[in-house]
């Protein structure tokens, strides 16, 4: 805990991959077209494997898979992409999103895998998920997104039914928790004059007033 009481950011390990495992690296190919998604993986270990073991896996030479994020079941995060590179972890994708279908989603986003082994009865630890919710939240602030641009390997996977995973996660309350409070705007008025004076935002009850409107 941080002297104000509030949880310590959890720190990103950068552990970059191989350059031959990603595009616009040495000897990599494709090129990033945008940050528009964050795509959300299960990595599918062997259950006998632990994290370091697929760490290694993937950061071995032409592995062929990559991902720009690895999260453990412990809560640690991992960067193996750099995010301004193309990572391998969409495949066949495809996906429409307001009004606008996007095809090989590798060139359009950034991949967060969880250690996972996609059972049946997968678990994702409390760690693990708040590791992923900071991390997304991150990556949300830092490309401008809205919680509905995170997706689901399974989502995007073309044909549907190609990929699975993350399997048993719920991406519905994750995208959900990510939203923020709803906010709406109402038309504000002189007390004595009645001029309109421009809108005033409530978020949850709670108004956020323009700097030239005194509450």
């Amino acid at each position: 805990m941080s002297q104000s009481g509030e949880a310590t950011p959890p720190a990103v390990i950068s552990r970059i991959t191989h350059p031959s495992n990603y595009g616009n690296g040495a000897g990599g190919s494709g090129i990033n077209k945008g940050r528009q998604f964050i795509v959300m993986h299960g990595t599918g270990k062997h259950p006998t494997s632990s994290a370091d073991d697929e760490i290694r896996f993937l950061s071995r030479e032409n592995a062929r898979v990559s991902y720009h994020y690895y999260i453990t079941k412990d809560g640690r995060i991992f960067q193996l992409v750099p995010d301004e590179a193309r990572a391998w972890h969409a495949g066949s994708s495809r996906f429409l999103f307001e009004g606008v279908t996007y095809t090989d989603l590798n060139d359009w986003s950034i991949g967060v895998a969880f250690e996972s082994s996609n059972g049946v009865h997968e678990v994702y630890p409390a760690p693990q998920v708040r590791a992923a919710m900071w991390l997304v939240d991150q990556l949300l602030k830092k490309y401008d997104l809205c919680a509905d641009s995170i997706v689901t390997h399974r989502e995007i996977s073309d044909p549907p039914g190609r990929k699975i995973d993350p399997v048993n996660f719920d991406i519905h309350s994750f995208r959900s928790a990510l939203h923020g409070p709803a906010a709406r705007r109402i038309p504000a008025y002189h007390p004595v004059t009645n001029e309109y004076l421009g809108d005033i935002t409530i978020i949850e009850d709670s108004k956020g007033y323009p700097g030239w409107l005194k509450p």
